[in-house]
């Protein structure tokens, strides 16, 4: 093959179907000559129809092939109708890039996750690009999302040109490590000249210190709505009394933060219409706080990460929350005269529970009362066996299941089916089920989009497949330290879920050559592994 002519090399590619000839050109620069010749991609073709949009947008997002000189036809018909766009990997130029967002005038959220790509001054203007013509193009935007630049963090003269691009900004994410001080500084300086009204700020910096994040509170007190402060360790009371001073704030999300009683006190004192709360208090936090947590009328979701000293007095009343529709709860020692407490949460719609002592009659307390849910995840189900595992079935509404530590749950439990029949995720960590279980899910719940197994070392080849047979709207998998699994599922996986964007068959015996294949056979289908061999 190496000494062949290129017409005798174009006479055996034009032999191979159109996706391995396309392969080829990966081979070698005189390959890809020869393969992208006129003649030998008359048969390939790139078409998207009305009718199959919604299909292809996972496929334009997610395949590892390099898409380029994309004519303006494309970004024209594309950008019309173009809500969201989300830039994983781009190796445009600037005038490129922005010609694109230009096409996009419908635009309404731009993300960036930029690790390992491009360095940052990309994202700056180009020369010859009116700013008026680019704002008038960008004027529907209202969420900018940057995240991880790890290796050419961004500068605030990019920030600032970006958000200046951006007039009609409501809501912005950012999500860095700064080298300095200085750097973290210049950033945040933009960021406060910037004349948005934003209602939604998601910082993520790991340096932000009080001063900081003072500043940014003072300049959108008037707007602020919803603010995350991602790995905010170092914060302290006068910040937490800043954030305190917002009073439109509905969304509070302080993950991290080493919050007292005191602080507590200060961030709901004058933001009494605050309808989602996660607190990350440790032992800091006492009975003492929940006394401000009652007094919001509005709370609608609840989150006490790691606030496991109080949990059982946020039991005892319960009733005081009556508007709650999702909790999140650490609990130590699961006491059932204080968690049968729980049942007054008539409205609940989603819960979770992480109690390592967390026994049946409170698994009972549960599915007996909270009818109304829709999401349940239990942390560490040790002490349940079939006989609690049945009862799921009563719960009706059930569409997210998470089940971890589930060793005793064998198939008796997925027997009648464990909540909806339109149950989108189900997630199973240690669990005895074997493939009469795996038969028993397919019958009872076939439009699931996420299905994940870790630790289930009595499923097969032949019940997975079976399984995945029967799920056509199955968009992730997840099967993980499964013994017993190998590569014939994922050779049946490559004709099988077609709307399956993303695998993760870590710890499984499956080898590199069957995981290389599959990237091959299905290039729009995500995986850690599958990159790593299109990589090697």
């Amino acid at each position: 093959m190496e000494k062949l002519p290129p017409e005798l090399l174009a006479m055996v590619f034009a032999r191979l179907h159109p996706i391995d000839r396309l392969n080829c050109a990966q081979v070698c620069r005189r390959w890809e000559r020869v393969v992208t010749a006129p003649q030998l991609l008359e048969d390939v073709q790139f078409v998207i129809r009305g009718s199959n949009m919604r299909m292809a947008e996972p496929i334009l997002m997610r395949t590892t092939r390099s898409l380029h000189n994309f004519d303006r036809k494309l970004w024209t018909k594309i950008g019309r109708s173009l809500r969201e766009l989300e830039l994983i990997k781009c190796t445009s130029t600037p005038r490129v890039l922005f010609a694109i967002l230009c096409a996009c005038r419908s635009l309404e959220s731009l993300v960036v996750c930029a690790t390992n790509l491009y360095p940052t001054s990309k994202l700056g203007l180009p020369r010859g690009m009116k700013v008026e013509d680019v704002r008038r193009s960008l004027r529907c935007m209202r969420h900018l999302s940057l995240r991880d630049f790890t290796e050419h963090h961004i500068t605030g003269v990019i920030l600032g040109s970006l958000l200046d691009l951006m007039p009609s900004l409501t809501s912005i994410s950012l999500a860095f490590f700064f080298p300095d001080e200085n750097s973290l500084q210049d950033v945040l300086s933009a960021l406060l000249k910037s004349h948005s009204m934003f209602t939604k700020i998601d910082i993520s910096f790991g340096q932000i210190n009080d001063e900081s994040v003072i500043k940014i509170v003072e300049r959108y007190s008037s707007s602020l709505e919803h603010i995350v402060l991602s790995d905010c360790y170092d914060l302290t009371r006068e910040a937490f009394a800043a954030i305190g001073s917002c009073s439109k704030l509905r969304h509070v999300d302080l993950q991290g933060a080493h919050l007292g009683d005191e602080n507590v006190a200060q961030l709901l004192r004058g933001t009494p219409d605050v309808e989602c709360l996660e607190l990350w208090g440790g032992d800091w936090i006492t009975d003492q706080c929940l006394t401000h947590v009652y007094e919001l009328k509005k709370l609608r979701s609840l989150s006490m990460v790691y606030c496991a000293g109080i949990c059982g007095e946020l039991l005892r009343n319960s009733s005081r929350l009556s508007s709650l529709q999702h909790l999140d709860l650490t609990y130590e020692k699961c006491d059932i005269s204080v968690f049968q407490n729980i049942r007054y949460l008539e409205d609940i719609r989603s819960l979770r529970v992480e109690c390592r002592k967390f026994k049946p009659d409170c698994f009972a307390v549960i599915v007996e009362n909270l009818k109304k849910l829709e999401q349940l995840h239990l942390q560490a189900c040790q002490a349940l066996t079939d006989s609690d595992g049945v009862k799921l079935r009563n719960l009706k509404r059930l569409k997210v299941l998470r089940l971890w530590d589930a060793f005793r749950l064998t198939d008796l439990t997925f027997e009648h089916g464990v909540g909806s029949s339109d149950m989108e995720e189900l997630s199973l960590l240690d669990c005895s089920l074997s493939d009469v279980g795996l038969a028993s899910i397919a019958a009872h719940h076939g439009r699931l989009k996420k299905l994940s197994f870790k630790y289930c070392a009595r499923i097969t080849d032949a019940g997975m497949t079976s399984l995945l047979r029967r799920e056509p709207f199955l968009r992730t998998l997840m099967v993980m330290f499964c013994s017993s699994i190998t590569e014939v599922t994922l050779s049946a996986l490559e004709g099988l879920c077609p709307h399956l964007d993303f695998v993760d068959f870590s710890d499984c015996q499956i080898g590199f050559l069957a995981l290389h294949q599959f990237a091959q056979r299905r290039p729009t289908v995500g995986s850690f592994a599958c990159i790593d061999c299109r990589e090697r």
